[in-house]
């Protein structure tokens, strides 16, 4: 089986109760479960969330995850600590820890992993979206850089399927960035100012 970084839970644990949860949930939601024997793996093995025993985690784990965590593929992974940890968690990595009582069930397991799963969904979305903001932009500023080239907001959102407000706002954004656009009311568009 492949192990793939935003579909595989890790688990690094000798709790029975709690490796039978995880592999209950990892089928119901479709996700890979790679249980590790080893520090190594948590470094080794692609996944965006983890379950360790708290005495598991030693100085040098600690270090590592930093260096790690400090990846911008790991911003929305998490580490669940099944009992208790017996050393200070760096502060720069402590959003990651979530910290569990005795009592785990699979309804607080199930909804923390589909939390991280989210997470990483939307920072993907988001990524596309902002690879869109950045490619209209360009467009409407080549567009208008042609020679007697006219913009028109109503084609524009017809064209990218966005609204007349989001159009206006990158014409905004180009107006902060220097370039001199004007709405040309007889061609009923927007367009640079010539200085020939």
């Amino acid at each position: 089986m492949e192990y793939y970084w935003h579909t595989t839970i890790l688990a690094w644990t000798s709790n029975k109760k709690v490796l039978s949860l995880l592999d209950n949930i990892a089928n119901e939601l479709k996700l890979n479960l790679y249980k590790a024997d080893k520090e190594e793996d948590l470094y080794g093995v692609p996944h965006f969330f983890s379950v360790v025993d708290g005495d598991k985690i030693s100085k040098v784990l600690l270090m590592n995850l930093k260096e790690i965590i400090s990846d911008e593929n790991y911003k929305e992974s998490g580490i669940l600590v099944v009992g208790d940890i017996h050393l200070k968690i760096p502060a720069a990595i402590k959003r990651f820890f979530i910290q569990t009582e005795d009592g785990l069930t699979k309804d607080f397991l199930k909804a923390t992993i589909l939390n991280k799963k989210y997470a990483i969904s939307r920072r993907s979305n988001n990524k596309r979206t902002y690879d869109k903001t950045v490619f209209r932009i360009v467009y409407v500023l080549k567009k208008l850089m042609s020679p007697k080239e006219v913009v028109r907001v109503e084609e524009l959102c017809r064209e990218f399927n966005v609204s007349e407000k989001t159009i206006k706002r990158d014409i905004a954004l180009l107006r902060t960035m220097g370039e001199e656009i004007v709405f040309d009311k007889n061609r009923n568009g927007y367009c640079l100012i010539s200085y020939e």
